[in-house]
């Protein structure tokens, strides 16, 4: 198993657009400074700070600001422009890419669960750019 970190656990998309509309005023701001702008605790913004990190829409140096991502899903005008660029992070999040994989790998051991098929429409239902070589073949 290759060393991964864990995803952040105290991501939510919708408190991430509260944090990134924050941010879309540009410049850096501290996690106080963030703390005057939202409702939120000091930790939930901690948090949701490392999930924006990971996901690379917020960098962080002296302070958080957005990425050019960020800025990009800062000016998102619906849902379903947000949900594309979260998946688009999400599928190019290493560790999640390496849940999502080991998961269908094992999914795809137990042929009653899954047909190749429906194998095929679940990672290209979950954005997953995983390789497709079968796992006996991977070793």
């Amino acid at each position: 198993m290759p060393d991964i970190d864990f995803p952040p656990t105290r991501g939510s998309p919708d408190d991430l657009l509260t944090i990134v509309e924050v941010l879309s005023s540009g410049g850096t701001y501290s996690t106080d400074e963030i703390v005057d702008g939202v409702e939120f605790s000091k930790r939930k913004i901690q948090g949701l700070t490392q999930y924006g990190v990971a996901l690379g829409f917020i960098e962080e140096e002296d302070g958080y600001q957005l990425t050019d991502r960020g800025y990009e899903l800062s000016f998102s005008s619906n849902e379903e422009e947000q949900e594309r660029w979260f998946k688009e992070a999400i599928s190019q999040y290493s560790s999640y890419r390496y849940i999502l994989q080991a998961s269908f790998d094992e999914l795809e051991e137990d042929a009653d669960i899954l047909s190749t098929s429906q194998s095929r429409l679940v990672r290209t239902s979950a954005c997953c750019e995983c390789d497709q070589t079968p796992a006996a073949s991977r070793q």
